[in-house]
């Protein structure tokens, strides 16, 4: 599922991609679409998304998906501490 503003350009990605797509428009006070996609969700998950990206300096777009996917991991495990992922990662 790929859930986006209203940017005409996630629409061809989403075709592109074969994938269902909401758009959330908030210029015509669209803020839910069957009562679980919410633009607020949607917004708040990319600002922790990009404030946790600012550490890196920037990061190659080849390698978007892994941190991506490392991010969401984080998120669904939070009850682990910093040295736990430390300890991991090494």
């Amino acid at each position: 599922m790929l859930c986006t503003d209203g940017n005409l350009s996630y629409k061809g990605i989403a075709e592109e991609l074969d994938i269902d797509h909401k758009r959330l428009i908030g210029l015509d006070n669209q803020r839910v679409i069957e009562g679980i996609y919410h633009i607020q969700t949607l917004n708040n998950y990319m600002k922790r998304w990009k404030g946790w990206l600012k550490r890196f300096n920037g990061i190659g777009t080849d390698y978007i998906e892994n941190y991506l996917s490392w991010f969401r991991f984080m998120e669904d495990n939070k009850e682990y501490s910093d040295q736990t992922w430390i300890k991991e990662a090494l």
